[in-house]
């Protein structure tokens, strides 16, 4: 592996990033570039809840043979048996990449995953890579897998998926909260009731759960987005967890959707789909524009209306104090207005001929708050 190709990749990676609209394409578009230096035979890309750590969309389309992924999503949400590392165990141990044959310490029988699932596909390496933004949590996760043809991943080229991980995810970041329009319309939560037998089966499905599911920008699974069906797996494996069963999805029309599951004894799951909260939305936007605590205070205060001595008056600062940190937030969305910043933070990207996706270098504006 020559060191120039693998500035080469990590450079296109970091451009890819910056420009990053669509989630999944921008996962796409990674893949191909790690190709040219890290070979692999199959892969899978998914997009993550930050704070619950769930798949919120997914590109199975050149991973493992579809009669497979039931079996895979299951293992993947086993709580009385759990598998080597899991998604979940990924997220939750803040480390960026590792190998299957490490994880089991070389006795790769250990994993269920493997002896039921990659085995069977031919598949004996496999390497799964957290995109880790700076703050630790993981916006997405891509999966590489060998056949028996070329040796395991190695350390050096475990070192190429280091180096991009974070440019990954501040590009997930970005195209998940700042691409599309959300749609105005909202016909309310729909209901859907599942069964989990071999597969989940979609028992019932009401007429605005099905108009939210065809706004998924994900694989199916059976009846459902891979999403989904992961999130019925994990309710009905872990119902006496006394964990919340939920995930933030980002739709293709820009939409943000909240799934709610419940375990409903037996094999019986629900699933409620419904619009984000606004506040939800708000608490992801300031954490993509990178706005401090008293930020996101002044944010929270400026958009009940209150004015700027009335905010110092709450907060027990001055009036400038107010001032300043209004503008710096100005600065880092590109905001010129306060009903901008109102519009850009619940979800409504201000176009002013091109989307503002750069979050990173906001662009300098001397508007005063």
């Amino acid at each position: 592996m020559r060191s120039a190709k693998v500035r080469d990749v990590r450079k296109a990676v970091a451009d890819l990033s910056r420009r990053a609209v669509s989630p999944l394409a921008l996962e796409r578009e990674v893949a191909d570039q790690l190709a040219r230096v890290v070979p692999f035979d199959l892969w899978c890309g998914l997009t993550m809840d930050p704070d619950t750590g769930n798949p919120t969309g997914g590109f199975h389309d050149e991973g493992l043979p579809f009669q497979h992924l039931g079996r895979l999503t299951e293992i993947e949400q086993q709580d009385t048996d759990p598998d080597v590392l899991t998604m979940r165990e990924l997220v939750r141990s803040g480390v960026t990449a590792r190998t299957l044959s490490e994880a089991t310490g070389g006795d790769l029988a250990r994993s269920h995953r493997f002896r039921d699932v990659l085995s069977p596909s031919d598949i004996r390496h496999e390497v799964r890579i957290g995109f880790r933004a700076a703050d630790g949590r993981v916006w997405g996760a891509m999966v590489l897998m060998r056949g028996t043809d070329i040796p395991d991943f190695t350390a050096r080229e475990l070192d190429v998926m280091h180096a991009i991980s974070q440019l990954v995810a501040d590009g997930l970041r970005r195209a998940m909260v700042l691409s599309g329009r959300p749609p105005v319309e909202d016909d309310g939560p729909g209901l859907m009731l599942c069964r989990v037998a071999e597969t989940v089966v979609l028992d019932h499905v009401s007429a605005s759960a099905r108009r939210l599911l065809d706004e998924i920008d994900d694989s199916c699974l059976g009846d459902l987005p891979y999403t989904l069906t992961s999130l019925v797996y994990a309710a009905h494996r872990r119902a006496a967890s006394g964990t919340p069963h939920r995930v933030r999805i980002r739709t293709r029309t820009g939409r943000w959707l909240t799934a709610h599951a419940e375990h409903l004894g037996d094999t019986s799951v629900s699933v409620i789909l419904e619009t984000t909260r606004p506040q939800e939305i708000m608490e992801l936007l300031s954490d993509v524009y990178r706005l401090t605590a008293r930020e996101r205070q002044i944010v929270a205060l400026a958009g009940r209306g209150l004015t700027n001595k009335e905010i110092g008056s709450v907060l027990s600062v001055s009036t400038f104090t107010v001032q300043d940190h209004l503008k710096a937030v100005f600065t880092k969305t590109g905001a010129r207005s306060r009903s901008e910043l109102a519009a850009l933070l619940h979800g409504y990207p201000v176009t002013r001929g091109r989307l503002n996706v750069d979050v990173t270098l906001p662009p300098d504006r001397s508007d005063r708050p």
